[in-house]
């Protein structure tokens, strides 16, 4: 089996993501959760799961010296009772 190219009777399942730019308000004023390095994959997929956790939050991340950062800011509270 050469890389490349799937197994002989296995099909092969692509994923696309699309990332879009980080929110300007996330970037600029938004509260540094952590830092990790990890691929743009699996940053989307735990963007995700945090904005389930944090609904009362924006949460975002963008790439800054080839590491993922996390941010989170604060929903106001218009946004936070509708």
């Amino acid at each position: 089996m050469r890389a490349g190219r799937p197994a002989q009777g296995k099909a092969e399942i692509l994923v696309t993501y699309t990332v879009g730019a980080c929110r300007k308000d996330v970037f600029r004023r938004g509260e540094v959760m952590f830092i990790e390095t990890i691929p743009m994959e699996v940053a989307e997929r735990r963007v995700r799961e945090l904005r389930q956790r944090w609904p009362t939050h924006f949460v975002d991340w963008h790439y800054f010296g080839g590491r993922a950062v996390f941010k989170k800011l604060r929903k106001p509270w218009w946004r936070r009772i509708w």
